[in-house]
């Protein structure tokens, strides 16, 4: 679910692999996580401007040398630190009594709770059943793009060739700019270059029943 949970996938927090569904993705519990990442003063609404700035931020963590740009190598790191904070964050939501391991209870609990909101999810007219249809239609957007072990570096290379733009192996700001305002503009239906809930809701929604 990482990718669709990561505008898999930050999947899963954000960072440039979060150009992936994973940044319009619900983060398990019914909330959006591109309002969480980019609504930088909780006003409910996302800005262009506001989504830049989060932009050079993540960009200048990704630059680890500071030269300006990204190599393949920095990305890579990049997408597995943050990653790895996914795994670090995912341990301590299922570890609810904060003792550093995870029991059996907690374990099933957890799941359980996840599994609810699925269920929820997939009900999309709210009728407390869940079709066919609707089944067919979530289990699409679910699919685990990470592919097991090696996943983070095929989903590093296959992003950063989509954002190096003119196929340098140099990822520069302008080009991760330009990722990110276009798939802002994706997500602002009625072009005023303003991002609401709703209009995440909905662009997750178009890309889940593709």
């Amino acid at each position: 679910m990482k990718i669709y949970r990561q505008f898999t996938s930050f999947a899963i927090g954000a960072c440039i692999l979060s150009l992936s569904l994973a940044a319009v993705a619900d983060d398990g519990k019914g909330k959006g996580k591109f309002m969480e990442y980019f609504d930088s003063n909780q006003d409910g609404v996302v800005t262009i401007s506001e989504l830049n700035e989060a932009s050079k931020q993540r960009y200048a963590k990704m630059d680890a040398d500071g030269n300006g740009t990204v190599s393949m190598e920095e990305f890579q790191a990049y997408v597995g630190d943050r990653k790895a904070q996914w795994r670090e964050q995912r341990f301590a939501e299922m570890d609810a009594n904060g003792d550093l391991q995870v029991s059996k209870q907690e374990y099933i609990l957890y799941r359980q709770q996840r599994a609810e909101q699925r269920y929820l999810d997939m009900d999309a007219d709210n009728d407390g059943v869940v079709s066919k249809e609707e089944y067919l239609n979530r289990k699409r957007g679910n699919r685990d793009h990470h592919g097991g072990k090696h996943g983070h570096h095929r989903d590093g290379n296959r992003f950063f060739s989509k954002l190096d733009s003119n196929n340098d192996a140099q990822l520069t700001l302008d080009e991760s700019l330009a990722a990110w305002t276009n798939w802002f503009k994706r997500i602002d239906a009625n072009g005023d270059q303003v991002v609401t809930a709703d209009e995440v809701q909905a662009f997750r929604n178009s890309m889940r029943d593709r």
